[in-house]
């Protein structure tokens, strides 16, 4: 494992850091799940949202010409 920050002055990571390397890593994995998962549950709320309120708005357009008001 190296840490490859400057060219020049390679120097050998330890194991230890190797390590720690990899755990941060696998957080950064399954918090990057997470967040995709919190981020896809809005999007599909937001989508049925928009339907919700078009199919609202159509029977309200269609309660006011059925009404002859408009």
């Amino acid at each position: 494992c190296y840490d490859e920050s400057d060219i020049w002055n390679i120097k050998m990571m330890t194991d230890k850091d190797c390590a720690e390397l990899e755990k941060q890593l696998e957080r950064l994995k399954f918090r990057n799940e997470v967040l995709h998962k919190a981020n896809q549950k809005q999007q599909d709320e937001i989508l049925d949202l928009r339907s919700k309120v078009k199919k609202l708005e159509h029977d309200a357009v269609n309660q006011f010409r059925n009404e002859g008001d408009m």
